[in-house]
């Protein structure tokens, strides 16, 4: 069995840390801080995108888990 990543994960992946790169870039453009980071008010923002892209992953998984089981059981 071949455990390389096939290409629908690659993709996934790279959409992921696309996301990761535009919400953090978002955050520093709609909050700068004093020094041009983030501040008390882009924290929210940063933390929600954070929480929202970690349980779209956990359900993403769960869902390849899912039909990687349904697929076996078939066979």
């Amino acid at each position: 069995m071949d455990d390389s990543p096939s290409t629908e994960e690659l993709r996934r992946i790279r959409y992921l840390l696309i996301w990761l790169i535009v919400v953090v870039a978002a955050n520093g453009l709609y909050a700068p801080g004093e020094y041009g980071g983030m501040n008390a008010a882009g924290f929210p923002v940063l933390l929600i995108s954070f929480i929202v892209g970690i349980l779209y992953l956990v359900v993403k998984v769960l869902d390849g888990v899912a039909t990687d089981v349904d697929a076996d059981s078939d066979s």
